[in-house]
């Protein structure tokens, strides 16, 4: 369907707005890809690791004593879990590792639960890839004393305990991606452009030209509007004679 004469399409708009002013939107998209791209240059490479433990209840060997066990295990889970990345067990890994600062590992350790198993992931994330392993197995270690001290009977033995079952022995770098960032700094930079367009647009005011009405909405409307004021003369005459 053909736009009524006179109607600005959408791609006017943009024309209007953009004009000759591609310069701009260049050097805007450019200007976000060059800042994105240093960026990723700045931020540091992250390295993680993970130490695994399972939780083990003690107990006579025997099937019924095994599933005891198995349900003694899982019921416990979540709670060690939160005691792993919990601040008393943090510093205690922190001291065991002489990182000095009580809460140097705090934000940098999560503990995940294994689903259906009474298996726990501790991974730790640092900027090091030597640091990484040794606070993952701090922690691991830490928690195993932490259960320890909790889980005893009073008797000298233990309700549950914290057992190792591969302990971190390499860590795994995540740099930032590259590809990201040049997406989002053409983003960024193309949303800049539009601001500063805007703004030339607004602060260029009305068209000011003959010429310029014609580029934006064709030269029919021009030519309709020669029509009408020769009409308009037309009628004048008529209601002189």
């Amino acid at each position: 369907m053909r736009a009524p004469t006179g109607v600005l399409h959408p791609t006017d708009y943009w024309a209007r707005i953009v004009g000759g002013r591609w310069l701009i939107l260049a050097a805007a998209i450019l200007a976000g890809v060059v800042g994105a791209l240093a960026t990723l240059f700045v931020v540091p490479t992250h390295y993680s690791a993970t130490s695994t433990v399972f939780i083990e209840i003690p107990g006579p060997v025997s099937t019924n004593a095994a599933l005891n066990g198995n349900r003694g295990a899982l019921v416990r889970v979540d709670s060690y879990a939160q005691m792993a990345v919990g601040p008393d067990n943090l510093a205690r890994a922190a001291e065991r590792i002489g990182m000095g600062s009580p809460t140097a590992l705090q934000g940098h350790v999560v503990a995940i639960v294994s689903p259906g198993a009474a298996v726990l992931d501790i991974t730790a994330t640092a900027d090091d890839p030597r640091t990484a392993p040794r606070m993952a197995d701090a922690v691991a270690d830490s928690l195993a004393d932490l259960v320890a001290t909790v889980e005893t009977d009073g008797a000298g033995g233990a309700h549950a305990q914290i057992r190792g079952l591969d302990p971190a022995t390499g860590a795994t770098g995540a740099a930032p991606s590259v590809t990201t960032g040049v997406v989002a700094g053409v983003m960024v930079g193309a949303l800049w452009s539009v601001v500063l367009l805007l703004m030339f647009d607004v602060g260029g005011g009305r068209i000011r030209s003959r010429g310029e009405v014609a580029r934006i909405v064709g030269e029919s409307v021009i030519e309709d509007t020669v029509i009408d004021d020769e009409e308009r003369h037309h009628d004048v005459e008529a209601l002189v004679r």
